[in-house]
């Protein structure tokens, strides 16, 4: 039984790119019009995106430290002092992907058709989209290819699987890296 309600993970490739009018209530965005407006999506091929998500992989890190306040001679803390409250990091799995897919990567270049990882970085801005519920916004992110696990095939279960993992950085108007907006009836 899958625990994930994620719909879809849509990244776009310049960051701080606006997030598009949340949808209604049980309601979705459009993925031809994510990606008319540039950004690729990440969900299901039947649905129209660009590339199948593993949907039992999608992974937020919340970044909480702090110091607790043990006064001498006090059998427990007293306070606790919060300093950093964000997101450290992302990760996802896709499958089934393209050539569009592995130029999410921050460090990759793909020219003809031809990939390679470079030292330039380019930041993104991703939407994790939760089922008709919420919609996260990222929208300063470092994503990078972490992991490319392969097996032999074919066969019912040969794909070709691609694990994403980002680093979330904070921006001036959103500090902690992460913008939550649920979805409200008849918007």
């Amino acid at each position: 039984m899958a625990t994930s309600v994620v719909h879809r993970i849509s990244v776009h490739p310049t960051a701080e790119t606006a997030k598009p009018t949340v949808p209604a209530l049980n309601a979705n965005y459009d993925a031809a019009t994510l990606e008319a407006a540039g950004w690729t999506t990440i969900g299901s091929i039947d649905r129209g995106d660009d590339c199948d998500i593993d949907s039992e992989s999608v992974s937020i890190t919340p970044l909480r430290e702090g110091t607790t306040i043990l006064p001498p001679g006090s059998q427990a803390p007293r306070r606790h002092i919060n300093r950093h409250a964000g997101v450290s990091e992302m990760s996802f799995t896709c499958y089934d992907i393209g050539e569009e897919v592995l130029t999410l990567d921050s460090h990759m270049t793909i020219t003809d058709h031809v990939g390679e990882l470079t030292t330039t970085q380019t930041e993104r801005a991703v939407l994790v989209e939760r089922d008709g519920i919420c919609v996260e916004y990222y929208p300063k992110v470092i994503l990078n290819v972490s992991d490319q696990p392969g097996g032999f095939g074919p066969g019912d279960d040969a794909v070709s699987k691609i694990v994403f993992t980002g680093n979330v950085l904070g921006t001036d108007t959103i500090p902690s890296g992460q913008q939550i907006t649920w979805y409200v009836a008849g918007t």
